[in-house]
């Protein structure tokens, strides 16, 4: 690669690296973006330009077979690996487990990577307080005090498999054309419930539903047979066992926004049923003063290559919060701050789409989708509390708060 930068950020550099090589390069991005790199790159390989933009930086990588993982190493001078394998029960390797060293403070991501073939991992090693985080889909998740050298036995989560057949196998991982390519159908990851659930143990994803990051990337964009979806509770009401395969692009092409850092890109196993077909979805949580509830029903007519589909859902959230909080200042008076306040909300929205589909090939297809989103009734915010401040033990102030504030349907009249 033949390329000339200029005080640019190092985030930057490595992106170009990265598309201009053979390999993804996963690096934490609020790392990068506080160093800049000025730098003549003449016919270098991709390692070799790697290591000239790190060279001076408190930064070192690792090389795996498809990817390298920078990490951020401080003002530390010496730089270790972490070497290791993850198995199972039986011993047995356990290729592309989630293999992430957090911050034993913040649990924020430090580096990153995913087991090769024959379960083994290399990270570069710097930060003594990090600890490491293994997961694998169907296993009970671990994290570790880091050793130079590892073997980590991971054990089935039965919570999570109580509803996996035994016909099931563990998800294959093949990288082709830029993408990490997960079979879903036929395997555990088909039956963990909603796709919701099922994208949480994919491969170089760590996070909570709704709040997933890719490994060494950040946020994902999420598309769905081609679609990006803007309103995520579609995974909700998706099972994983309609998901025929799940792909992790870590360096998104020329189709995506220079501002997506990565892509997960779900196909649905294509239903070859015909007529009239429906679905239903039901969910309520009770916690001790906040319901919620959500109904959802979907339809669906197909006849030849035709797919005219239709749905209609409905949400209703209510909440409450108390929080107390005392400060304390020491100056020629002491004095302490006491504050309390409770929350309450309401809130409900309705949701509906309709559309169809037309299958041209087996891969060709057109289509139109409309979706709207509405509030049902009034959705209101009730805010109260007080605030008590005392000088030396005397009370010398007493503030009060009192807050409402309501949001009507659009087009209704009260």
């Amino acid at each position: 690669m033949t390329f000339l930068v200029h005080n640019e950020t190092l985030t930057s550099v490595l992106k170009k690296i990265e598309k201009a090589g053979e390999k993804n390069i996963l690096f934490a991005y609020q790392a990068t973006d506080q160093y800049r790199v000025t730098a003549n790159i003449q016919a270098k390989r991709q390692k070799e330009a790697l290591e000239m933009v790190l060279q001076g930086k408190p930064f070192s990588f690792v090389e795996h077979n498809t990817y390298f993982a920078v990490q951020y190493t401080g003002k530390t001078t010496r730089v270790e690996q972490i070497k290791g394998r993850v198995v199972d029960e039986h011993q047995k390797p356990l290729p592309f487990a989630n293999v992430v060293l957090i911050s034993s403070v913040s649990k924020a991501y430090v580096a990153g990577c995913v087991t090769a073939e024959d379960g083994s991992f290399v990270l570069p090693y710097a930060d003594k307080d990090a600890m490491l985080k293994v997961s694998f889909v169907g296993y009970k998740s671990q994290i570790l005090a880091c050793k130079p050298t590892m073997h980590i036995g991971l054990h089935p989560d039965t919570q999570q498999l109580k509803a996996v057949t035994i016909k099931s196998t563990r998800p294959n991982v093949v990288y082709k054309d830029g993408a990490f390519t997960t079979l879903v159908s036929g395997t555990i990851l088909g039956e963990l419930g909603s796709a919701e659930d099922m994208i949480s143990q994919l491969p170089f994803v760590s996070g909570e539903a709704g709040s997933w990051e890719i490994i060494g990337r950040g946020a994902p964009e999420i598309y769905l047979n081609g679609r990006k979806l803007e309103n995520l509770n579609e995974l909700k009401r998706l099972s994983a066992k309609d998901i025929l395969k799940a792909e992790i692009v870590t360096v998104p092409g020329a189709q995506y926004s220079s501002k997506t850092n990565a892509v997960i890109r779900l196909r649905a196993v294509r239903k070859r049923g015909q007529g009239l077909s429906g679905s239903l979805y039901s969910e309520y949580m009770q916690g001790r003063y906040s319901p919620h509830g959500y109904e959802d029903v979907q339809l669906n007519y197909r006849t030849g290559g035709l797919d005219i589909f239709g749905e209609v859902g409905a949400g209703l959230d209510r909440s409450h919060a108390t929080a107390h909080s005392e400060t304390q200042l020491h100056t020629t008076s002491d004095w302490e701050f006491n504050s309390r306040r409770t929350t309450n909300t309401l809130g409900g929205e309705i949701l509906m789409n309709a559309g169809f589909n037309y299958e041209i090939s087996e891969k060709q297809s057109l289509g139109m989708r409309y979706e709207t989103t509405n509030m049902i009734g009034n959705n209101y915010t009730h805010s109260w509390g007080a605030t008590d401040v005392w000088e030396d033990g005397k009370l010398t102030e007493s503030m009060g708060v009192d807050l409402f504030s309501k949001s009507k349907p659009i087009g209704r009249i009260a």
